[in-house]
């Protein structure tokens, strides 16, 4: 659904070539919406 323009860098390696590493920006937040199996919608931050 959404995140947060905040941000936090870290550093990620790559499964396979694993000296290979490189920072990757993630949101701090983010919104996910779901539908459940009884057909309700969830939303969690």
């Amino acid at each position: 659904m959404g995140h947060s323009a905040e941000t936090d860098e870290q550093y990620e390696g790559c499964l396979s070539f694993f000296d290979v590493r490189g920072l990757v920006p993630r949101p701090m937040r983010i919104t996910v919406e779901a539908t459940t199996l009884a057909d309700e919608t969830t939303t969690t931050v």
